[in-house]
């Protein structure tokens, strides 16, 4: 999945690197073979011991990338050899024009598409939050994120100046998901989103008495609180009839 379209270059470059014999006849050729193989061997040993960790996350193998684009260009070199110097600066051209192309559809989901809700209402709650403070000269708000690990940034997107944002995020960090006799929060949220909040909120006013059993952690309900649209259905209609 990181290698994207360069997968097949990044193949072709890690096949001719490990199993083809280095050309005995060029120096050159056997110290670029020599550097390639190497690269190959940094890649695939820094994916196996990342293999090893209970705690595993795309963005870990992110740094192989840079190398995972050198063999490619190694490919994309070789290949160019292979067929000759006549027409190599066209051959340049298309190769180039080719993985733009390939990559920019990539691009533009990656960019203006692709995990845009997670921003989208961090921001949304940003001017929501700026909103409130400036009519009513509030300076403490609070925001609940009741979804699943690292579901949005938080405090890289969620800010206003002067104003204190609490916020509250689902248990399920690294020691608890390693620990299997444990359940993480956010996978007794998923199993029953209703209980759960019956169970973490107190509602009612306190004063009336119609306060409704909570569990023993149980917090008041928040300002605002983020949740994915599935899980809305199930909890819009109690949370609409106790707020």
């Amino acid at each position: 999945a990181i290698c994207g379209a360069m997968l097949p270059l990044f193949l072709f470059s890690a096949k001719d690197a490990m199993i083809s014999p280095p050309d005995s006849s060029s120096p050159i050729e056997t110290r670029h073979k020599e550097g390639s193989s190497k690269l190959v061997g940094i890649i695939f040993f820094y994916i196996i011991m990342h293999s090893f960790s209970a705690h595993k996350e795309f963005r870990f193998i992110l740094p192989i990338l840079p190398l995972v684009c050198v063999l490619s260009g190694s490919a994309i070199r070789r290949i160019h050899l292979m067929n000759g110097a006549k027409n190599r600066r066209r051959n340049i051209i298309v190769t180039t024009v080719f993985m733009v192309l390939l990559n920019f559809p990539h691009l533009m989901f990656l960019a203006t598409i692709h995990q845009r809700a997670p921003i989208a209402v961090t921001e949304y709650l940003s001017e929501k939050i700026e909103a409130d403070s400036g009519t009513n000269s509030r300076r403490k708000f609070s925001a609940h994120f009741l979804m699943g690990c690292h579901s949005t940034p938080v405090f890289s997107h969620l800010h206003v100046p002067f104003t204190d944002i609490e916020t509250w995020t689902l248990d399920c960090s690294p020691s608890c998901r390693g620990n299997a006799s444990a359940t993480c929060e956010s996978e007794v949220f998923e199993r029953n989103p209703l209980e759960f909040v019956q169970d973490s909120y107190m509602f009612g006013d306190g004063v009336t008495g119609d306060e409704m059993v909570c569990g023993a952690n149980c917090k008041p309900l928040p300002d605002f609180i983020a949740i994915y649209d599935n899980n809305e259905k199930v909890l819009k209609p109690f949370l609409s009839s106790v707020v």
